[in-house]
């Protein structure tokens, strides 16, 4: 199946993440519980993916319970390598977030672009979306660029520190309640072995917010320099411990924000500052339902772990519905 296909892709956006046997059942969409148009997303997703030339294949795999999760395949990244007897342990993993993308996600992406870039998207951005190594992180730039109150004046890579002799970039610049806010945005989907092991076999390190500070050389007066995770692992003592290290070692960046793609225990994301916490909280929106009822499948080599975090394919019907619930 190919992103050409608008009515295939609207049957699945309208099923996700259940089969048809499942809503026969009374089981309701995602989609329809937001009262969003799985069609209206079906056309835009076809129409900017085709504009760029996108052939990656779609496909929907069925789990047990009657879940159908559809992703599309990214080729050429460093994951997938499950049957590999050599290299890093790390990239013996595949799936949503590795090496495929979630659709429903990807959906919501175009729908973003079209809203900040009107005429400029999706060409503007095209050598992110096709570029394999980066895809996902630049589909979570745009969501985060999405969690901030009445945006404008947007820059795309921006340098905000140039009269400091800093040449390097930011992923956004932009105005949020008048306020300029400089956001770099960081996905780092190794980070899967701790949602499956757990921090006690996989603690945050240092090395997490590699390539950060020196972004961030100085502050610009008035301004508000930022830095947003989306983890695929939980929220856990280890990432905290460690965000509280580096905003105490650097204290040129104002505030490190988290999403959890994988929280089970309603703590969806998390905003950590210093001296600038009460402003953060009232420029950010928060995670969406949406965002909250994300799914991603990883599939990995046997594993030995006390800590096991990962939710089993029987145990996703119930966190769904809790986490639909009030939806």
């Amino acid at each position: 199946m190919s992103f050409q296909d608008i009515r295939l892709l609207g049957e699945i956006l309208r099923h996700y993440p259940f089969s048809e046997q499942a809503i026969a059942k009374g089981q309701r969409p995602l989609l329809e519980r937001l009262k969003i148009s799985p069609d209206h997303r079906a056309k835009i997703m076809s129409e900017d993916m085709t504009a760029l030339g996108l052939k990656w294949q779609i496909y929907a795999t069925p789990i047990p319970n009657d879940l159908v999760i559809p992703a599309y395949c990214i080729p050429d990244t460093d994951f997938g390598k499950l049957n590999s007897e050599n290299g890093n342990e790390a990239y013996k993993a595949e799936g949503i977030g590795l090496n495929e993308g979630n659709l429903i996600r990807l959906s919501k992406a175009c729908e973003i672009g079209r809203k900040y870039f009107e005429n400029q998207w999706p060409h503007k951005f095209k050598a992110a979306i096709l570029n394999t190594k980066d895809h996902l992180s630049f589909i979570e730039e745009l969501h985060w660029l999405n969690r901030w109150r009445r945006v404008s004046h947007i820059e795309y890579e921006a340098r905000p520190f140039l009269k400091q002799e800093c040449k390097k970039r930011v992923d956004w610049r932009f105005q949020s309640l008048g306020v300029t806010v400089n956001l770099e945005v960081k996905y780092r989907p190794r980070d899967w072995a701790r949602t499956v092991d757990g921090s006690e076999n996989h603690a945050v390190k240092s090395s997490y917010f590699a390539d950060v500070p020196d972004k961030f050389p100085s502050q610009n007066p008035g301004e508000l320099n930022l830095v947003a995770f989306s983890s695929l692992a939980p929220i856990d003592r280890s990432l905290q411990e460690e965000i509280n290290t580096f905003l105490t070692e650097y204290n040129t960046i104002d505030g490190v924000l988290v999403w959890s793609m994988n929280s089970q225990d309603g703590r969806l994301y998390e905003i950590q500052s210093v001296s600038q916490k009460a402003l953060i909280e009232t420029l950010f929106t928060g995670i969406d339902q949406e965002d909250a009822a994300y799914i991603g499948q990883v599939r990995y080599q046997q594993r030995v772990s006390n800590e096991r975090r990962a939710l089993r394919p029987e145990e996703v019907p119930d966190y769904l519905d809790r986490t639909y619930r009030g939806i």
